[in-house]
């Protein structure tokens, strides 16, 4: 910690040559900067697409584990994972804005960052929709403003495209495993859930305690899925999992979908296209393809 308090005495942002910025986060937060900023940290892979999304990319200084796309992003210097910062190294990249991931970074690293005074924006997207509303955000706080804007208006678009298309369509009662072992599922706050919702699909755990919370195979049983949708497996292994359990509406059509967790599990601009593939599911599990 005595590294920690010699860099924070010779700390000095670097901030453009405009005016000061302020938008609210995902928490409710006020975030505000004197300037657009410069030298950015993303603490969250999901975080890093977004950025490059919106063409701030080239002003991300650090960025943790996992953050591999677009292809550029590996070359960004690491700051430990996300649940697991190396705080010394971020206060000396000298960021003056950090992008934090509210469910996925440590509570007590982002208390020690906070004794720093570096702006934080907390990207925690629930909706789909947030998804284009933390591009429009995230942009003024780069000063990409209308790159920003125009991704996130197509990011709009393509979305109410899904949630006009699949309106009134009947709702399948759908199964999603997050991970097998325990198995683990969403609920109705978390994003995947909003997906289903879009896609005409029915979250038989949507009012369980907690986002990502561990089920039972006889809970599962209960509630007749008519489709398991899986990110964390390979299909014979999903097969070979549910195989034996007849009753449920889902394994007797052999109604079994695997979905790119690149695509499903980061809250980025990539989840409007994993959102367009679990609709086009939906749309076989009732017969409209």
């Amino acid at each position: 910690m005595v590294l920690l308090a010699l860099v924070v005495m010779h700390y000095q942002p670097v901030f453009a040559e405009t005016g000061p910025v302020c938008v609210v986060d995902d928490t409710g937060a006020n975030v505000s900067i004197d300037a657009p900023a410069q030298r950015i940290i993303s603490l969250s892979p999901h975080a890093t697409e977004l950025l490059f999304e919106i063409g701030a990319g080239t002003h991300i200084v650090g960025a943790v584990d996992y953050s591999d796309y677009p292809l550029a992003a590996k070359d960004i210097p690491r700051v430990g994972s996300a649940n697991r910062l190396d705080i010394e190294k971020i206060v000396m990249l000298a960021p003056d804005l950090i992008v934090a991931w509210h469910s996925g970074n440590s509570v007590q690293d982002m208390k020690t960052l906070s004794r720093f005074n570096i702006p934080v924006f907390y990207s925690e997207p629930r909706k789909l929709d947030d998804i284009a509303t933390n591009m429009d955000r995230l942009g003024a706080l780069t000063g990409f403003v209308n790159q920003a804007n125009k991704q996130a208006d197509a990011a709009r678009s393509r979305l109410s495209v899904l949630k006009r298309t699949n309106r009134s369509r009947r709702r399948v009662p759908v199964f999603f495993q997050l991970w097998h072992q325990p198995l683990m599922t969403v609920n109705r706050d978390h994003i995947i859930s909003d997906i289903m919702r879009t896609c005409g699909a029915s979250n038989i755990f949507a009012g369980m305690a907690g986002l990502t919370p561990v089920v039972s195979r006889e809970a599962v049983i209960q509630r007749q899925p008519e489709a398991i949708v899986a990110t964390s497996t390979d299909m014979a292994s999903l097969k070979a999992e549910w195989g034996n359990y007849k009753k449920i509406p889902a394994v007797a059509s052999g109604s079994y979908f695997l979905l790119s967790p690149d695509l499903l599990h980061r809250q980025g601009p990539r989840m409007i296209r994993g959102a367009e593939q679990f609709c086009r599911v939906m749309e076989e599990v009732r017969g409209e393809r």
